[in-house]
Formats: C-alpha cells, structure tokens, sequence
C-alpha cells in the first residue's frame, strides 16, 4: 500500500514565493507617472522636429545625498505636453524623491532658458508615492504638483 500523498506546497515552494513578495515587484505594480507639461497657462505644445526629436520629460531619482541616480524617459504627445512614465518590468519605478527635468535636444524653442530644466540643474522635484499620480509640470511657475 503507497503513502497517501499531500497536496501541500513543498515547504520550499513556501520559502521561494514568501521571498518573492517581499523583494519582487509583479508586473502590474508598478508605478505610472503620468502628467502635463505647461507655459503660460496652457499646454506646452513642442512638435517633433525633422530628426525625431521632440520634449523630453525625466524623472531622475535622487540619492539620499542628493545625487542624480536612475532616469526614467517619458513617453510624450508633442501635441498636448502630456507624458507618462513607467518603469521597465526588470526595473520598475520605485516611490522616492525625483527631480523633473524637461529638455528639448537641439534647442530650447519653447523652453523658458536654455539649461534651466536640465538633468543637472533642474528645480523641479517632487515626492512619488507607491500609487499612480498625476502631475502638472508649470515651467513659468518653476514648479511641479500633483493633481
């Protein structure tokens, strides 16, 4: 006569998933940043030019001694300034304190100074919750909030 058998997880299957909950981030949990980018009241509408290039939105995590760490790209409409960042599956966008940067490659038309909203010298920061968020970016106000 056979053992009857257990239908319980092993114990290590057990060990494995308990350790993928706390450190592992399922796909689906991640984080989206998604917002506006505004001049004078308006949407800032900067279209693509003959290279490809267009505004480009970043949010760059800073280190806790205030240094830039990784930078996350936004997908942007060129037509309405609205953009959305997301994490990649293998690295998602973790809450924390990020600095915005809006730049335009080849040129600052429409931006309110060259280098004002670089990676580097951006004032734009703002602290991003472990939920989705929604932000307006007012670059004449120098300033960024959530909606």
């Amino acid at each position: 006569m056979m053992p009857a058998r257990s239908h319980a997880a092993p114990r290590w299957l057990a060990g494995m998933l308990v350790a993928c909950m706390a450190g592992c981030t399922p796909a689906g949990s991640q984080t989206t940043v998604t917002g506006q980018v505004m001049r004078g009241g308006k949407p800032l509408a900067v279209p693509v030019n003959s290279h490809g290039d267009g505004l480009d939105v970043i949010l760059v995590a800073l280190l806790p001694d205030g240094r830039p760490g990784t930078g996350f790209q936004a997908d942007m409409d060129p037509q309405t300034g609205v953009f959305r960042v997301r994490g990649l599956p293998a690295k998602p966008l973790p809450p924390g304190r990020y600095r915005v940067a809006v730049t335009l490659p080849g040129g600052a038309d429409g931006l309110p100074a060259d280098g004002d909203f670089t990676l580097q010298a951006s004032p734009l920061e703002i602290d991003v919750p472990a939920t989705d968020i929604d932000l307006e970016v007012d670059l004449d106000a120098r300033r960024v909030r959530i909606r």
